[in-house]
């Protein structure tokens, strides 16, 4: 079947109110899949425009070794335009070359269902092998074993402030 274009807006509304995210609290851009390297200058002015609206304390980017072309560029102008702020990578092993485990939360089971249920409103994704809650629990559960936890998440620490 085909999917509208605008597939993943309604999607990522979806997602992001099922984690309680208002929809008020979403920014999102009109930058068309797998053409973001094009429009570097204008995504890096976005975000400029967001830190100085936001003032985020930690801003979570894709891995810096993501090799899906978005994710790369949005990593490395969030970079740019992030640099005097504490900066996390989150994992995505389908797309990471590398990923360094060098910051971990703990997770209750309450999180990661909330994540399943997130996740699982990308229904254009459900295709895909790693878009299901059996990775997505197991993945949570590996992580939690590394740091002595039922769940866990990780990050990939770019930049750590301390204020």
């Amino acid at each position: 079947p085909t999917l509208p274009k605008d597939i993943l807006i309604y999607e990522v509304k979806e997602a992001t109110k099922t984690l309680g995210i208002r929809e008020e609290n979403l920014n999102l851009f009109k930058y068309d899949v797998r053409t973001f390297n094009y429009h570097r200058q204008s995504i890096l002015d976005d975000m400029i425009l967001l830190r100085k609206d936001l003032c985020p304390d930690i801003v979570f980017i894709p891995s810096l070794n993501d090799i899906h072309q978005d994710h790369f560029t949005i990593a490395n102008e969030a970079m740019r335009a992030f640099k005097f702020d504490s900066l996390l990578c989150y994992e995505l092993p389908w797309n990471n070359l590398n990923f360094t485990t060098s910051s971990f939360v703990h997770l209750d089971e309450e999180h990661v269902s909330k994540k399943v249920a997130a996740l699982g409103m990308y229904k254009s994704q459900m295709h895909r092998n790693y878009a299901n809650e059996e990775f997505i629990r197991s993945l949570a559960r590996t992580r939690g074993v590394q740091v002595n936890t039922r769940y866990a998440e990780v990050f990939e620490v770019v930049r750590w402030i301390i204020k």
